[in-house]
């Protein structure tokens, strides 16, 4: 008996093919050598996790001695997060301030990914380069980074868009849009 993965409506291999599987579409023999009928089989099965984030189902079909089992299609979401996650815990950014005022603002990041984040990670505002980020964060660790703020000569709005990256891609969930009211 063997378990394969197959891709829904496709004969292609499953896209969470593992080199550990003898066949292009899993060929998982089950853990147990005999199972009495009403028991149990169990299988191991070794999977790629996709690069990005999201849900998939996961179609499984039993066979015995090489051809499929009537009625034995299961299909099973799997969710996959990302590898570089983050949460924005707080922050300071006040949302008003008088013409020519400068201030320090903190940005807590909490990085809920799967992967520590490297030295090279940064935090950009309006899509430049305002820091790097000099040590790495593991995951459930937390990070305050301080954002300076000048408010500028004009009264109006001040818009403030910050985001992580890492290599250019922003790490889900580390994105903020600020609307700073400036009075005079």
């Amino acid at each position: 008996m063997d378990l394969r993965l197959m891709n829904k409506a496709s004969s292609k291999p499953s896209i969470l093919y593992s080199e550990k599987w003898s066949h292009r579409y899993g060929k998982i023999t089950m853990n147990e050598k005999t199972v009495k009928p009403g028991k149990i089989a169990t299988f191991t099965v070794p999977i790629t996790s996709p690069m990005k984030a999201r849900e998939l189902n996961f179609m499984t079909k039993l066979y015995r001695n090489g051809r499929k089992v009537k009625k034995s299609k299961a299909v099973t979401p799997l969710m996959f997060n990302e590898k570089f996650h983050a949460a924005t815990i707080s922050h300071t950014v006040p949302a008003a301030m008088k013409t020519g005022w400068s201030t320090e603002s903190e940005l807590i990041f909490t990085n809920i990914g799967t992967k520590k984040w490297p030295k090279k990670t940064a935090l950009f505002v309006n899509d430049k380069k305002m820091l790097r980020i000099d040590k790495q964060i593991n995951p459930g660790e937390s990070i305050t980074l301080i954002l300076p703020i000048t408010a500028g000569k004009k009264a109006g709005t001040k818009y403030i868009n910050t985001d992580l990256r890492l290599t250019g891609d922003t790490l889900t969930g580390s994105s903020q849009s600020f609307a700073i009211r400036i009075d005079k």
